[in-house]
């Protein structure tokens, strides 16, 4: 469960992860659009408002990586190169 006021995902045991606010809005929103590959210009322009950049292409995917590390067996989000990103998971 993932609670947005508190930047944290609660695993299935109970244990809480914190996320931070930037990973906790970009995994919220991929959670909202799970039954899509999301375009990682979609999310940078959402994210940081502006065109993508090679600096906060880089961002997202360190986040990304941040994120599936942190949610290991819990969730995962995809990730295919040139196309974009989904999540997929048990919840």
């Amino acid at each position: 469960m993932l609670d947005e006021t508190t930047y944290s995902f609660y695993g299935a045991d109970g244990r809480e992860i914190y996320l931070g606010k930037k990973s906790t809005e970009i995994l919220s929103f991929l959670i909202l659009n799970k039954h899509r590959c999301v375009p990682q210009e979609e999310i940078i322009k959402l994210m940081w408002l502006e065109t993508p950049t090679e600096k906060n292409c880089a961002r997202l995917g360190q986040i990304i990586r941040r994120l599936n590390e942190k949610l290991k067996g819990e969730a995962r989000i995809l990730i295919k190169k040139s196309v974009g990103y989904r999540i997929i998971g048990k919840r």
